[in-house]
């Protein structure tokens, strides 16, 4: 289980909580939570059932957070009270957004051993 993610220097730190101990898990990263195209972003021994995995943050694509004087809206940000219509270009923002993300899951592969 996930239990928290935090960026270090260029990093993402992954605290994992109840992990099963003595296994060997997989950590996979995608853009798209619903896609199939999962890529194994590390893989990992569970010596304890909580520990950090640390993986490379992935870059933020170009011109992301990049703005300019308030105005009315879109990549520059809110609104500056008292200029322009107050709008905002959701599908500019949605897309930045998007294509910045990243979500990971854990994979613990069966493993039996007949007594």
């Amino acid at each position: 289980q996930i239990g928290g993610l935090t960026q270090i220097n260029g990093s993402n730190r992954i605290d994992v909580v109840n992990m099963p101990v003595g296994l060997n898990g997989f950590l996979d990263n995608s853009t798209n939570l619903a896609g199939a195209n999962w890529t194994l972003a590390t893989s990992f021994n569970s010596a304890a059932t909580a520990q950090s995995i640390y993986v490379v943050t992935p870059p933020l694509p170009a011109n992301f957070g990049a703005g300019g004087s308030g105005g009315s809206g879109g990549l520059s940000g809110p609104p500056t009270p008292g200029s322009g219509s107050g709008t905002t270009t959701i599908t500019d923002t949605n897309s930045y957004v998007n294509s910045a993300a990243q979500f990971y899951r854990l994979r613990f592969p069966y493993a039996w051993n007949w007594p």
